[in-house]
């Protein structure tokens, strides 16, 4: 009878190990451009790019630039994207057409000569009910220097920015640069079933505990 509990026991862990498996993985998208082929020290000129599961591109006039260049504009050491004429904005749209939210990104000026640079990036969305959400963040209006200083900041977006159909960066007529987009998609969030069913487990899996007299 002994061997039977454990049995049932095991059966139960197997269950809740396998259903935090499919909650473990919900991951954060990370859309730092380096997935998008660029030479060292160049710059590759776009109008609309893929980049992890993501298309950013532009509206109207001007493109998007890609490098890593730490002489001629703002770097960090990696592959960034910047925007320095036309309408100054990057799009972000899901490749799946899924919902999608951003919970942070870097952001800096741009720093070449004869640019006017943004004194603030300003993300803005639509929801999937059709609602306008907008923040803006300061940049510090700082260039740190060259050689592999880090000229971007780090910003933490809102709640508010959930459940995106479309996200747009602007440097309100002005240069900047971003990296780093942090964020999901709807596919990659748990779903509450699953959440519920996991909760269900790990009750059934302390119960097998207690009745077969299992203490830590």
């Amino acid at each position: 009878m002994k061997i039977k509990k454990i049995a049932s026991f095991l059966r139960r862990s197997i269950v809740v190990v396998s259903l935090w498996g499919m909650a473990a993985t919900a991951m954060a998208t990370i859309i730092d451009f380096e997935d998008v082929a660029v030479t060292h020290n160049t710059h590759l000129i776009v109008n609309s790019f893929i980049a992890n599961d993501f298309v950013l591109s532009r509206d109207g006039n001007g493109h998007i630039d890609l490098g890593n260049d730490e002489v001629l504009y703002t770097n960090n050491g990696t592959q960034v994207a910047f925007v320095h004429n036309g309408s100054f904005t990057i799009n972000v749209d899901s490749i799946s057409g899924d919902t999608f939210e951003i919970s942070e990104f870097d952001g800096a000026e741009f720093w070449r000569d004869g640019k006017v640079n943004a004194s603030a990036i300003t993300l803005t969305g639509v929801t999937d009910l059709g609602i306008n959400v907008s923040e803006n963040f300061v940049l510090d209006g700082i260039f740190d220097g060259r050689n592999g200083v880090d000229d971007f900041e780090l910003f933490t977006v809102s709640n508010a920015f959930q459940n995106l159909v479309h996200a747009e960066f602007s440097g309100g007529g002005a240069a900047f640069s971003i990296d780093n987009i942090i964020g999901y998609t709807a596919s990659e969030v748990p779903e509450p079933s699953i959440l519920f069913l996991l909760g269900v487990g790990i009750a059934f899996f302390v119960a097998g505990r207690r009745k077969i007299g299992i203490t830590d």
